[in-house]
């Protein structure tokens, strides 16, 4: 059976290498990077809805059934916390547009649309924004307006200090 990054390998080169199986960074990478550890310790989770795109469209490639089906929950979650994700960024952007607020995505929201061709391979863990400083205020009436609230109540301590607020929509958040 192929391991998570022998798959990554095999996916990033059209089927050519497994990798550089006799270096030892890829060994040493190899016995971190197990499905044990990616599925049941979460460790790299991140990558599993990747892997599953990758093996679902390559039948070729072997996992056992318990593992694919493992790989499509995890997917799955990514993708419906990625599509809702996408469609607060959608309504917070159209806000933007509404009072002539130039602003631009960063991070995942940007990558995920430019780069990947599913929103659930881009895990994401929040929204980043950039917009001007002059434009911050009706930026954050914005937010407000659609239904989100500071993380906490020390606002101005961030404002003086940072360079990016923290708000939540609590229906958003699970656990």
């Amino acid at each position: 059976m192929v391991t998570p990054l022998e798959l990554l390998n095999l996916y990033l080169t059209d089927g050519q290498s497994k990798g550089n199986t006799n270096s030892e960074l890829f060994r040493k990478f190899n016995n971190e990077l197990t499905w044990d550890a990616l599925l049941n310790e979460g460790n790299q989770s991140d990558l599993a809805p990747m892997l599953y795109h990758v093996i679902n469209n390559n039948n070729h490639y072997c996992v056992s059934v318990e593992i694919k089906d493992k790989l499509k929950s995890i997917y799955n979650q990514y993708l419906i916390r990625n599509v809702v994700q996408f469609n607060e960024l959608d309504k917070i952007l159209d806000a933007f547009e509404k009072e002539e607020i130039d602003v631009i995505p960063l991070k995942g929201a940007y990558i995920a649309r430019k780069y990947y061709p599913n929103p659930a391979l881009r895990p994401m863990a929040d929204l980043d924004l950039l917009v001007r400083r002059e434009n911050m205020g009706t930026a954050k009436e914005c937010i407000i307006g659609s239904g989100y609230k500071f993380i906490d109540n020390s606002e101005d301590i961030w404002g003086e200090k940072h360079f990016h607020f923290p708000y939540v929509k609590s229906h958003l958040i699970s656990d």
